[in-house]
């Protein structure tokens, strides 16, 4: 079968992203009124927090919805912990991969602030101040892996999600 726009390859596909991440990029930067910090994220970060217990976030419940006792949970770009956080009440173990030192510090904070079912701290969730994909890919071995508002400023698409399907295939 040809490719087409509505069936591109997988190169296409990707190259097709880089474009579309490289212009949004320019189109920024090119607009932008004041300087990018170190930290991007810095001044939103506080808005990435939700208490772990919400139950009026439909997203959220559509992933708890798949959430199973016995999972361990990949979540890259986990931000302020809004998601892996309450995912963590539901399942085993959740690594969160985040690379901003501000979303990490509201995601502690979250921890800090609130418990779990039983009144105690979220102790299941580890917090691993890195990018994706990671040096150690062996370390990241889980069963479901979940990104959400992190595709924005990555070109390189196939290698981010191929390093993902790479520590599924490594659980048992």
């Amino acid at each position: 079968m040809s490719a087409s726009a509505l069936r591109p390859t997988a190169d296409a596909a990707h190259a097709d992203w880089a474009r579309r991440v490289a212009a949004n990029r320019e189109q920024a930067e090119r607009l932008r009124e004041e300087a990018p910090g170190d930290d991007f994220y810095a001044p939103v970060a506080p808005a990435f927090r939700a208490d772990p217990a919400r139950r009026d976030d439909p997203a959220l419940n559509a992933l708890l919805d798949l959430a199973r006792a016995g999972d361990t949970w990949l979540d890259v770009g986990a931000g302020g912990g809004r998601f892996s956080l309450a995912i963590a009440r539901a399942v085993r173990r959740v690594i969160a991969v985040e690379p901003s030192p501000s979303m990490r510090a509201v995601f502690a904070q979250t921890i800090a602030d609130f418990r779990d079912d039983e009144g105690g701290p979220i102790e299941n969730a580890e917090l691993r101040a890195e990018r994706w994909p990671p040096a150690s890919p062996d370390e990241y071995a889980a069963d479901v892996a979940f990104i959400s508002h992190v595709g924005y400023d990555i070109e390189a698409i196939g290698p981010f999600l191929d390093a993902l399907e790479t520590e599924l295939a490594g659980m048992p």
